[in-house]
Parts: C-alpha cells; structure tokens; sequence
C-alpha cells in the first residue's frame, strides 16, 4: 500500500486538525470543518483557530435549512448561482457527492436501511466572501475553482484529489505524445473524425439542458446516446461532482465525459471548465449505473474511467446508490467499457490492440477512489483486480495531507492502474 499527499498546491494548506476538526486555507480564506478521523488533540489553541478562520461550519439539526449569514434560498450569493438556488446541491438530497462523507450517514439496522442527514450552518467574519477563487498548476495543466459554502459543508473542490489529477494528465499525455509520434513516423494513421456535420452533440428534444454552440453536452434522455471522435483518447468521469478530474483529463488532450445526477453540479463544473479556459467536455445528467449499462450494450469503450462513488446517492429520478450493494456490479461494468479489457483483465492488451489511441506503449488507465471510512484500501484493491485481472501493476493506497505539526490526516483511499 502507498500514501499520496499532494505537494503541489500553492491555494491550500491543511493548516492544523484535531478534536474531529480541521482549519484549511483555500487560496487566502481560512475555513473550519468537521473532520470525524482528526481525534488527536489539536496543537494550536482554540484561540488561535478563532483568531486565524474566516469562516466555521458547524452542523445543525438534521433537516435544518437556516444558515447563519443570509437564507437558504442564496447561502453563498445570488440566486443565479450553481450554488445559490434552492435545488442546488447544497441542499440537494439527490447529490450523491454531498453525502458522500459528512452530508449523510448510511447504516444498516435489522436489516434495514437507515439514513441521518446532517446539514449545518456557516458562522462568517465579515471579510468572508460569498465566493472566491483558487488555483492549481502542474506543469502545462492550470485549472481554476470557484469556491462556496454549501449546507454540507462542502465548498466545491477535494484537494487531495490532486495526486489523481497529475496521474490522469500524465498518463494521457504520455498516450497522446506516444499517438502523434506514430502518426510522424508514419506507423499509423491518423484516425478520422465522426461527428454530424452541423453539431457533434446528440441531445434530446425534450430535455434541453446546459447547452451552448461552441460547448458540445450530451443531455439527459430516455436513452440518450454519446457519438465519440475516434481520434484522441476517450475518458468517462463517473460521480464527477465538480469535475477536478475531467478538467484535468481534458487540459491534457482527452475527449472527455462527464456523468453526474445533479444539473446544478454539472453547471459548476462547467463555470470551473469556463474559468479554467478549457471547453468541449461532454456533460451526462444521469444515474451512474444506469448510464454505464446503456454504454455497455451499446458496445462503447473508453481509453480512461475515472470513478469517484459516495457512499450514498440518488440519481435525478430517484435511483438509489448504496455503495456495498452496487459497487461490484459498477466495477463490472467499467471492465466491459475499458477499451481493450475483457471481463476478466488481459495480459495481450498491447499485441491485440496495437493502433488504439492509447498505444502499446500506455495501457487503458482506470481509477477508483472511495471516501467510505468502512472501506480500506483492500477492498479497492480486491475488486479491481476480481475484474480486471491480476496482471496489472495495480496502485493501491490511501490520501492524506499533512498539517503544521506533522499529524497525518486520512482523506480516503485510491486503486488505480494505466
């Protein structure tokens, strides 16, 4: 097992932890937050972390919809605001992502499913901003977040998530670098384009959502289906909340497609797309599992899957996710999607499939991150090579960030492969 710890950010810092708390800096804002595994001591005074926050989240009565600093309707800004209607995800008991970890707790008693929703409230010094922005570079790639409060406790961006972000754009680069040298050297052709030639979205007419002409969407249907260029690599973010990863994947050159149930996410991951001077990725308003069975009979692949489950979720037409029901059954199908994997995993991956946009030299690449504190990094581990095989060098680990006084903070667990 290895440990990630991101060692790039400029914009965040774990700054102390301790008494199931932590105080974060994003960009210039200090924040406080629950952090149920922080049951150390904290090593700077209560004073000092009243001193240094900007603003402190604390939780309130389940079901609560008061916030401290204005109304439920625009807790961090306008109406208009991804985050700031009533049906956002701030709110939203459909998120799956917001009750991932501190949004919902998920337990079995009796044989039956018992859920305790735990919103809270936002106590705000005045100089806290409704919303501000950060940043994170890594070699070419420059993403940009907008953050804000949500009644959650979530603020739009994991930044452990990282260490997965420089691992997609690595790997996709080495792929497409490795694709246009055969193209140069004239061992391959370049590979056509299929699209309609007037709009290369296929959307439904009766559900026009999150389009504009010069950002192809894919939209939510009854059956909706997703026409991808056979050039550059194809990569399927699924739980993708704001979409850390598929800014990521797409600075890094992939035809990306991006999967959540909630449209107020995926209209902050598209603000975050736009402000990172990224377009062209596909957004999904869907169930995850149900679009990842569409996919499979109709026979699509991709060259990445990138897949990030809460514990707990529901889709946009109430579909239920619990994650120890369904995960097997997920990774199953991502098995069958990954381009060039059978069932079972393959070790001729590179002699069958030598002209595949990601070529001999870069296998498909798969990542399963899981937040759930029941779930160790070995059941990742077990159920990625229960389906695809035992031949990969597979990374199995756990994220964390280090605070000012050397304490380890464990911020859920990786499984990954290219």
């Amino acid at each position: 097992m290895e440990l990630f710890t991101p060692t790039d950010w400029t914009d965040y810092e774990l700054i102390d932890t301790g008494n199931r708390e932590k105080l974060e800096r994003f960009g210039k804002y200090i924040l406080i937050r629950p952090e149920p595994q922080a049951v150390w001591k904290k090593a700077l005074s209560e004073e000092d972390w009243q001193k240094l926050h900007h603003a402190r989240f604390s939780r309130g009565k389940p079901g609560s919809q008061q916030l401290a600093v204005g109304s439920w309707q625009s807790p961090v800004g306008s109406p208009q605001s991804p985050v700031g209607s009533k049906q956002s995800p701030v709110g939203n008991k459909q998120s799956p992502r917001y009750q991932n970890t501190t949004g919902q707790e998920v337990r079995r008693s009796g044989g039956q499913e018992v859920r305790r929703e735990e919103k809270g409230e936002w106590i705000r010094k005045p100089e806290m901003p409704d919303q501000w922005m950060i940043g994170y570079d890594y070699k070419e790639m420059h993403l940009k977040f907008r953050l804000g409060l949500t009644a959650f406790g979530h603020i739009g961006v994991f930044p452990e998530q990282a260490e997965n972000w420089k691992f997609i754009y690595d790997t996709i680069k080495l792929a497409v670098g490795s694709k246009q040298l055969a193209v140069n050297t004239g061992d391959s052709e370049p590979d056509p384009v299929i699209q309609s030639s007037s709009d290369p979205v296929i959307q439904s007419s009766s559900d026009p959502v999150i389009q504009s002409s010069s950002d192809p969407v894919i939209q939510s249907s009854s059956d909706p289906v997703i026409q991808h260029p056979v050039s550059g690599i194809r990569v399927l973010n699924l739980f993708a909340y704001t979409g850390g990863a598929s800014l990521a994947a797409k600075a890094a050159g992939a035809d990306v497609v991006h999967v959540d149930s909630v449209k107020q996410v995926i209209n902050w991951a598209r603000e975050d797309m736009e402000v990172s001077n990224l377009e062209g990725i596909r957004w999904v308003i869907e169930d995850a599992l149900k679009f990842v069975r569409r996919e499979v009979k109709r026979g699509n692949k991709y060259d990445g899957i990138i897949l990030d489950p809460p514990a707990y979720g529901r889709g946009p037409d109430g579909e239920k996710w619990i994650l120890e029901d369904s995960i097997n059954e997920m990774i199953s199908m991502c098995a069958e999607l990954l381009s060039g994997q059978s069932a079972v995993g393959s070790s001729q991956w590179a002699i069958d499939n030598p002209q595949s946009p990601v070529t001999s030299h870069q296998s498909p690449f798969f990542i399963l991150s899981l937040y759930s504190m029941g779930f160790s990094s070995l059941i990742g581990e077990s159920l990625v090579k229960s389906h695809f095989g035992t031949e990969r060098e597979i990374q199995t680990g756990e994220f964390y960030f280090t605070d000012r006084a050397g304490r380890n903070l464990p911020l859920g667990t990786v499984t990954r492969f290219c």
